[in-house]
């Protein structure tokens, strides 16, 4: 395992100065840290906005830490130089990391990357930063937190471990005939993994165990399939229903409109979200289009009711005669 020390005793054993009471840098910095492959390698890319110019040719410090113990520290240099800093022009940088091999630590422990200046001749520490912010936190060996991550499963020593144990684990449970034991925890390992190369070898593992048959469907999953497809069903003819609205197919357009309150009457009744009010809202357009099919006649039809009307006068007789045209 790597040895834990902070990086103000391990500056002292190289001989290095340090002066926890520097300025910071004036200029502030954001960072994000990639995800970490099972290899332990991640991107750091920080971000430096100087708030004046720098003349310095500062070198990078980087810690990673855990509780303020260094698994690494690391110094490099930078490019653009910092002596080529001016205020208001932002610097972005993108370093690889290494986390050691022996890390020693749990699956998603915690991990910070902890960064400062080292200034030239004196090796003297200072932290990123605006001189007037009091919020910057400051480590005692002039380092300030900037990004963390979280370590993954099968990084490391360690991480390599767990991986052997997923796969002899599984192997146990298919040999005993346990194919879906063998799968879950398979499964578990490929939701862990990081890195192609450690998926392909899990995918392998999973081709050992064979063909997995599907979980009987439950009354909850027939429920929501039920509901999808009536949701659909609801969608394309509610389109019908408007195209036949507009070509004046009005006898279609409300037999499609009957068609859609049912099956969100179907779903008001499961207490699907919204549900109630679509219901209401077709049910007044159907109410309308029934309006307007008893006041709005066309040529033909007007014409239908005239000869009636002629014919029988207003009389019973009258009656009917509709109700013979209205059965055929």
């Amino acid at each position: 395992m790597v040895s834990l020390l902070p990086s103000f005793a391990v500056a002292a054993l190289l001989g290095l100065a340090f002066d926890a009471g520097q300025d910071p840098v004036p200029a502030r910095a954001e960072a994000v840290a990639s995800t970490v492959s099972d290899d332990g390698a991640l991107i750091l890319r920080l971000a430096c906005l100087p708030e004046e110019d720098v003349e310095a040719k500062y070198t990078l410090r980087i810690a990673l830490s855990v509780d303020l113990e260094d698994l690494l520290v690391v110094e490099r240099g930078l490019k653009p130089a910092t002596s080529r800093w001016r205020a208001g022009r932002r610097v972005d940088y993108a370093i690889p990391l290494q986390l050691p091999d022996d890390h020693g630590l749990e699956a998603d422990e915690l991990v910070e990357i902890r960064v400062g200046f080292v200034a030239p001749g004196s090796g003297a520490v200072r932290p990123p930063g605006n001189a007037s912010d009091d919020e910057i936190e400051v480590d005692d060996d002039g380092l300030r937190t900037v990004a963390s991550f979280l370590v993954p499963p099968f990084a490391g020593a360690e991480g390599k471990a767990r991986l052997k144990a997923a796969f002899d684990e599984a192997g146990e449970l298919r040999r005993s005939g346990d194919v879906a034991g063998a799968w879950a925890r398979l499964d578990r390992a490929l939701r862990d993994a990081r890195s192609d190369p450690t998926k392909a070898r899990v995918r392998d593992e999973l081709a050992k165990v064979g063909e997995l048959e599907p979980p009987a469907i439950s009354a909850l999953e027939e429920t929501v399939v039920a509901q999808r497809i009536r949701a659909e069903k609801v969608r394309v003819f509610r389109i019908e229903a408007g195209r036949m609205y507009d070509r004046g197919y009005l006898h279609g357009a409300l037999r499609v409109l009957d068609e859609i309150g049912g099956a969100l009457a179907e779903s008001a009744d499961e207490k699907v979200i919204g549900a109630v009010g679509e219901a209401e809202r077709t049910t007044r357009r159907a109410a309308d289009i029934r309006e307007r099919l008893l006041t709005d006649l066309t040529p033909d039809e007007e014409a239908a009711v005239a000869e009636l009307d002629e014919e029988h006068g207003r009389t019973e007789d009258l009656f009917d005669a509709a109700d013979e045209l209205a059965e055929d």
